[in-house]
């Protein structure tokens, strides 16, 4: 991948989870959970396999849900390093912004599966 590339796909990602950060700090009288969506990492780097569960914790009166897909650990540790209230929790793949559940998906990039990741899950999007 260029570096051109690297860096558009980073500035779309950072634009991506920007976006949904804001969507998610409206008032409680707001009944819409906020939309699951995707971000990536910048390098192509694959990290060991990491097992993914498919159910999300549900949306409702716990708060929303946030699932992150990426193909290595770099997205998640410079979020989790740097953003403020950012909470771990005792399962490394999820996390806490508030009442935001983050669910961390990892899928290295090795024979275009975090591709297929993908695909199938911006094909079952309207199920979700």
């Amino acid at each position: 991948m260029s570096n051109k590339k690297r860096i558009a796909a980073l500035a779309l990602s950072a634009t991506m989870v920007a976006g949904m950060l804001a969507g998610c700090g409206g008032s409680a009288s707001e009944s819409a959970p906020a939309d699951t969506s995707s971000a990536d990492a910048s390098t192509e780097e694959a990290a060991p396999a990491e097992e993914a569960t498919e159910e999300a914790a549900p949306a409702g009166d716990e708060g929303s849900v946030l699932n992150i897909q990426v193909w290595n650990t770099e997205f998640k540790d410079r979020i989790t390093a740097h953003y403020p209230g950012y909470e771990t929790t005792s399962d490394e793949n999820v996390g806490k912004i508030g009442d935001v559940t983050v669910n961390w998906t990892i899928t290295p990039s090795d024979d275009l599966a975090y591709q297929n990741n993908l695909d199938k899950l911006l094909l079952a999007q309207e199920s979700a």
